[in-house]
């Protein structure tokens, strides 16, 4: 008997989750060319997407997912996600509440001050 010839396919730069735009107080206009830059501060609040991503994935025959943070995206969802679905994502997770603060805050990374939070 020969060997058992497959493919495994593992994305390994995705986002199981979304942005939906909060323009509440009629305070905050929709301008894009800035949204994205400060999406931390304008009010964005992220959803769980992953059944739209398990649809993608079946149907273009990807395997396995890293999940990644990017603005105002949390490394709860993320962590729900993987725990819902172990043998469909990983996660990258990356100090995401701390790095909204600094954003905030108009400070540094300071990685004493990150490890304390730990």
């Amino acid at each position: 008997m020969g060997i058992a010839r497959g493919r495994f396919v593992i994305d390994t730069h995705v986002h199981a989750q979304r942005h939906a735009a909060k323009f509440k107080d009629g305070k905050l206009k929709a301008d894009y060319s800035k949204l994205a830059a400060n999406m931390v501060l304008t009010g964005m609040e992220v959803y769980d997407n992953s059944p739209r991503l398990l649809y993608d994935m079946d149907r273009y025959g990807v395997d396995m997912c890293v999940l990644v943070p990017a603005f105002a995206m949390t490394d709860e969802i993320n962590e729900a996600i993987v725990k819902a679905h172990p043998d469909k994502f990983i996660a990258q997770c990356s100090a995401t509440k701390y790095r909204a603060q600094l954003i905030k805050e108009k400070r540094e990374w300071n990685i004493v001050e990150y490890k304390r939070l730990l």
